[in-house]
């Protein structure tokens, strides 16, 4: 039986190898294999067979082995790391994405380390912040802010002036909120975002939708932020990426994966910008509150 689990790993790891460097999540199912696979589960789950091969001296088994255990090191290490420099310039507003992950217990610690974020715009999901008392701690934590509890558990908090605001479902898989500001002389649209996290339910359809909703408001200048569910090497991503920039691929620096914290795998919670926001900054945080690292990112003016 010890052997056999050595092998399983070995062919979990072969499957979810070959998935990811075929398909992806293109095709619902294998996609599950995909999401539960990311380059650093693929090194450990090809470990034991390289420490086994090694043992009983199978020479082409254990070199097989370690390349497979290196590669995927070296996939995860392209992929999950970025090397950007600042740009260096007056910032005209900041941006903060977090999924405080079903904080209600923890929610003095949630406002003080969102208030300390100092930005214009801040979008927080799963606050559980759904009672008057809630929304008046986060209400006294921003004075000269406008603070908006929307659909889907979404709290909004923003120094601009709300001047349109819709919402909707992600096709029964996740919720979505549009609000237009009027944010320093400027028009920008924030696109907030929270997708289902069920794993065996196909992403596909909430896509299509959001796809659609970003049609819907072509030629605005427009953040998309949340928790997308989605790592993102996502082929789902295809058409925002032909509409927009991912802020941390763009102006990130260092560790780029979100969940879970303290070992995050995945790069699940994202921020996009169109192209005419410039970026300057992409910072992903630490904190111990929420197992979903917090997402900064500074726009020039």
């Amino acid at each position: 039986m010890f052997f056999g689990g050595i092998w399983l790993c070995g062919l979990v790891g072969v499957l979810g190898l070959a998935i990811r460097l075929t398909v992806r999540d293109r095709i619902h199912g294998p996609s599950i294999l995909f999401y539960a696979t990311p380059w650093l589960v693929l090194a450990v789950l090809f470990m034991p067979c390289a420490i086994l091969s090694f043992r009983r001296r199978w020479q082409v088994t254990a070199v097989v082995s370690v390349l497979l255990v290196a590669g995927c090191l070296v996939g995860w290490h392209a992929q999950s790391f970025a090397r950007n420099e600042a740009v260096a310039g007056p910032i005209g507003f900041r941006v903060f994405s977090w999924n405080a992950e079903h904080s209600k217990s923890a929610l003095p610690k949630v406002i003080e380390f969102a208030r300390t974020a100092a930005a214009d715009i801040l979008g927080v999901t799963e606050t559980e912040s759904t009672k008057a008392a809630d929304e008046s701690r986060w209400k006294a934590a921003f004075p000269g802010h406008t603070v908006r509890n929307l659909p889907g558990a979404m709290l909004f908090i923003t120094v601009g002036d709300v001047v349109h605001h819709e919402h909707g479902s992600l096709a029964g898989a996740g919720r979505y909120n549009v609000v237009g500001l009027r944010l320093k002389g400027r028009a920008v649209t924030v696109l907030f975002v929270e997708f289902d996290a069920w794993p065996f339910r196909s992403r596909e359809p909430a896509f299509r939708r959001l796809n659609d909703i970003l049609r819907e408001h072509a030629g605005e200048t427009m953040v998309l932020m949340g928790d997308f569910n989605t790592p993102r090497d996502s082929v789902l991503f295809a058409e925002i990426r032909a509409r927009m920039r991912h802020a941390f691929e763009v102006a990130g620096n260092g560790f780029a994966d979100t969940w879970p914290v303290p070992l995050p795998l995945l790069s699940i919670d994202h921020v996009w910008a169109t192209e005419d926001l410039r970026l300057a900054r992409c910072e992903y945080g630490w904190t111990w509150i929420s197992d979903h690292r917090p997402i900064i990112v500074d726009f020039l003016r």
